[in-house]
């Protein structure tokens, strides 16, 4: 059985669907036009701070976390402009519960606390050590969690 291609409609279709996502522009701007922003002392982390408001950015959103918990973790922060951070993508809920990071070329959890790591034996134990709370497993870079000193199993 022989077919018969329109090779125009086809072309015409792919123009349509297929183009706009394969296309990505970008627009130089003078260095004049960026002078004014201020540069960061520190390059950016996964963790902001923005005001009293506290993320976790993992898989291109931000994940709020309550500035108390935050604050406990000692994770290593950024602190943005408020306005930086309400043009981010981010999550609904806000963890209430422990952080938790982990890196992407290993298994193992940890729990984030005072500037440190801490070991995690089993999801069992991170249920616990969250007591019902609702918790964040972020996923950072290997950088990122190599950086932290590693503590006491948790």
């Amino acid at each position: 059985m022989s077919q018969s291609f329109d090779h125009a409609e086809i072309r015409t279709t792919f123009e349509r669907c297929v183009i706009p996502f394969l296309i990505h522009t970008f627009t130089t701007v003078a260095p004049e036009a960026v002078a004014g922003y201020t540069t960061a002392a520190a390059p950016l982390g996964s963790a902001v701070s923005c005001g009293t408001w506290r993320a976790i950015g993992s898989g291109g959103k931000l994940y709020p976390v309550s500035a108390s918990v935050f604050d406990a973790s000692g994770v290593p922060t950024t602190v943005l402009d408020p306005a930086t951070c309400a043009a981010m993508p981010r999550v609904a809920t806000t963890a209430s519960g422990p952080v938790f990071l982990k890196a992407p070329s290993s298994p193992t959890i940890y729990l984030a606390r005072g500037g440190q790591k801490l070991p995690v034996a089993t999801m069992d134990r991170a249920w616990a050590l969250a007591a019902g709370q609702p918790f964040l497993v972020a996923t950072l870079s290997d950088e990122t969690v190599a950086a932290m000193p590693t503590g006491p199993a948790a």
